[in-house]
């Protein structure tokens, strides 16, 4: 899908949570599918926007096994930092011919001043 026919949008959502919105264009109309998610104990709006929007997005199909995945824990630094990669197991959804070849983006670099040396 291009990147212009979706979007995402929050909104403040019951008891102190967030809702994610995902539409999707499909011709000149926009369809949205909702869900939402609490503050989570660890950065709590961070965590709250990532959940909202992970549910949201299962609402479309997308990311269904996220949740069939195991809990795991990762050493982290005094910064929250993580030490270590965390795995994921070997599903059909994360075997390496499945997974999405990252794009590089680069930006564009700007010609070098010309200079001379008066000598």
């Amino acid at each position: 899908m291009r990147p212009e026919n979706w979007r995402n949008e929050f909104r403040p959502g019951p008891g102190g949570g967030v809702l994610c919105g995902i539409s999707i264009r499909i011709g000149d109309e926009w369809i949205t599918k909702w869900d939402g998610a609490e503050n989570t104990d660890i950065e709590p709006v961070k965590g709250g926007l990532s959940s909202a929007m992970r549910r949201a997005a299962v609402q479309w199909g997308i990311g269904r096994y996220l949740y069939r995945l195991p809990n795991q824990w990762v050493r982290i630094d005094e910064r929250g930092r993580l030490l270590e990669t965390p795995r994921l197991p070997e599903t059909p959804e994360t075997a390496p011919e499945n997974r999405p070849t990252p794009t590089r983006r680069t930006r564009p670099v700007p010609p070098r001043a010309a200079t001379s040396r008066a000598g």
